[in-house]
């Protein structure tokens, strides 16, 4: 085994001190200082069994999770983020994993509503 030295502390802290604040709070997964909304979102679709849906390479709620990090990532604003954490919910022309009613939109609205960490 390497010890590290004072210079490895050096660089470390150097290419941590260049990640943005997104990206050191997404690599922690610190989700909620990101949006304080996350949870309850992620919640709503739990509760849609959107863990339990195949997606792509893993589960629809992993690729909606996914698709809201990378908008965080490239600092997108927090509306256009939860759209990204909900896209796909009422279902597409590829793939059919409706989360929500379509023919109302309420569920899908209120989950990614600014206001769904308070109710």
């Amino acid at each position: 085994a390497v010890a590290a030295t004072a210079a490895d502390d050096d660089a470390h802290a150097s290419a941590v001190a260049f990640l943005s604040r997104e990206v050191r709070a997404l690599l922690a997964e610190q989700f909620g200082e990101l949006d304080d909304a996350f949870d309850a979102i992620v919640g709503v679709l739990r509760r849609r069994r959107a863990a339990e849906c195949f997606h792509k390479h893993g589960t629809f709620l992993e690729h909606l999770v996914g698709v809201w990090k990378v908008l965080v990532a490239w600092r997108q604003p927090r509306t256009v983020a939860r759209t990204g954490l909900v896209h796909s919910a009422y279902s597409n022309n590829y793939v059919n994993l409706a989360l929500f009613d379509a023919a109302s939109g309420a569920d899908g609205r209120a989950a990614s509503s600014p206001h769904t960490a308070r109710t």
